[in-house]
C-alpha cells in the first residue's frame, strides 16, 4: 500500500497549501477584495499566517460585529428567545454572544453535536 496523507500531520503538505492559500490571497486583494473568509475547517489551521501576510482579518474586530448585531437584534425584538448563527464562520463567536445577550445560541456545531449525541449514546453509571 502507498502512503497515506494525514493532512493535518503532514508539514510538506500543510506547508505547500498555506502557500497556495496566501498566493491566491494575495491575487484577490490585487482585484481589490477587502475581507477573504473561508467556511473550510481546514483553513482555520492557517488563520494567524493568512491574516499576517494579507493584513485583512481581525477576529476580535469580527466578533464585535457579531456580537453587536445578536445585542441589536435582542434589543429591536424583546421576544427573541434563542439566537442561530446559520453561517459556517460564526460559530467561534457563539459563546461571546450568549455571553452578551443571555440566550441560547445554536449553530451548525450545535447540530452536529445533536447528531452524534443520538447515534453515541453513553450509558450511565452510578446512583440514579
Amino acid at each position: 500500500m502507498g502512503k497515506e496523507l494525514v493532512f493535518n500531520k503532514d508539514i510538506t503538505m500543510r506547508m505547500a497549501m498555506l502557500d497556495s492559500v496566501i498566493e491566491a490571497g494575495k491575487e484577490l486583494v490585487k482585484e481589490g477584495v477587502r475581507a477573504v473568509t473561508g467556511d473550510c475547517g481546514y483553513l482555520a489551521l492557517y488563520q494567524k499566517e493568512v491574516a499576517n501576510q494579507l493584513g485583512m482579518l481581525d477576529s476580535d474586530k469580527i466578533e464585535g460585529e457579531v456580537v453587536s448585531s445578536a445585542e441589536e437584534l435582542v434589543q429591536e425584538e424583546p421576544k427573541v428567545g434563542a439566537i442561530l448563527l446559520e453561517s459556517s464562520v460564526y460559530p467561534p463567536y457563539g459563546a461571546a454572544v450568549q455571553e452578551a445577550v443571555n440566550l441560547p445560541v445554536f449553530d451548525f456545531v450545535t447540530m452536529i453535536d445533536y447528531v452524534y449525541s443520538s447515534v453515541v449514546k453513553k450509558r450511565f453509571q452510578g446512583f440514579m
